[in-house]
C-alpha cells in the first residue's frame, strides 16, 4: 500500500490526462467510484426511494483523504496540474462533484413537470446524500488533503449547492423549471442542518475556515 500511496501523492499529469488512455481507466477507487455512481443515478431516475449504498461513496472520500499527503513542492512543481496536482485531490473532487450531480438529479425528480402542483418532500434518498457535510468538515480538519485554496473549493461546492436550492433552483434544474420549484426549503434545511450541525461542532479555527469560501456570496450570511 505504500507505493500506492506515494504515485497517487505524486505529480499526476497522467492520471489526469484528458486525451489518450488516462491512468484513471485502470484507476481501482475511481472506476469503483463511478460504477456506483451509475448505478445511484439510474435509480433515482426510476424514482427508487431507497439509500442504496451513497454512504459507500463518503467512505471512500474519507479513505482517500486519510492516505492524502500535502507536499508543497509537487503542487507547486511546474509539471503538476494548476487545480490537481495530484491523483489524490482529483480523486477527492471527482467524488464531491458526483455528489453534487446526484442531488441535483434527486431535486429534479421531486419537483417533478411543470405540470406537477407540489415538490416532493425530501426522503431516505436526499437524508443519505445530505451526508457530504461529514466530508466538508473533514477537509477543514487535516492541511493533508491539500492546499488551503483546494480544501476552500471542496467547501464552497458544497455551500453553493445549498444556496442554488434556497435561492437559485433554476441553477439546479435543467430546462422549464415548475412553478413549484420554489417550494424547495425542506430540501434546502434538510442539508443546511447537517452542515450546521457539524459546523457548530467545530473549533474557532474550523469555523472561519469554513466562512472563508462564503465571501464572495453575501445573501449566505443568513445561514449562520
Amino acid at each position: 500500500m505504500e507505493d500506492f500511496d506515494v504515485g497517487y501523492n505524486e505529480v499526476g499529469r497522467d492520471y489526469e490526462a484528458s486525451q489518450g488512455i488516462s491512468k484513471r481507466a485502470h484507476c481501482p477507487v475511481y472506476l469503483a467510484v463511478k460504477t456506483e455512481v451509475l448505478a445511484i443515478e439510474s435509480a433515482l431516475e426510476k424514482s427508487v426511494e431507497k439509500r442504496f449504498y451513497i454512504s459507500d461513496l463518503f467512505d471512500v472520500f474519507r479513505a482517500v483523504q486519510e492516505r492524502s499527503k500535502f507536499d508543497e513542492t509537487v503542487w507547486q512543481s511546474p509539471l503538476s496540474n494548476f487545480e490537481f496536482p495530484t491523483p489524490t485531490p482529483t480523486c477527492l473532487y471527482t467524488i464531491t462533484a458526483d455528489l453534487d450531480d446526484l442531488s441535483s438529479t434527486a431535486v429534479q425528480k421531486a419537483i417533478g413537470s411543470p405540470r406537477v402542483k407540489k415538490t416532493e418532500a425530501p426522503g431516505e434518498v436526499a437524508s443519505a446524500l445530505a451526508g457530504p457535510g461529514h466530508s466538508v468538515c473533514g477537509v477543514l480538519q487535516t492541511r493533508s488533503t491539500g492546499s488551503a485554496k483546494f480544501r476552500d473549493s471542496i467547501i464552497e461546492q458544497y455551500l453553493v449547492f445549498i444556496l442554488k436550492l434556497g435561492w437559485q433552483p433554476r441553477e439546479i434544474c435543467m430546462g422549464p423549471v415548475a412553478a413549484n420549484a420554489q417550494e424547495l426549503n425542506l430540501w434546502r434545511d434538510l442539508f443546511l442542518k447537517e452542515l450546521r450541525t457539524r459546523f457548530m461542532a467545530g473549533d474557532s479555527t474550523q469555523q472561519t475556515r469554513l466562512r472563508k469560501p462564503l465571501t464572495p456570496w453575501t445573501t449566505a450570511k443568513a445561514c449562520f
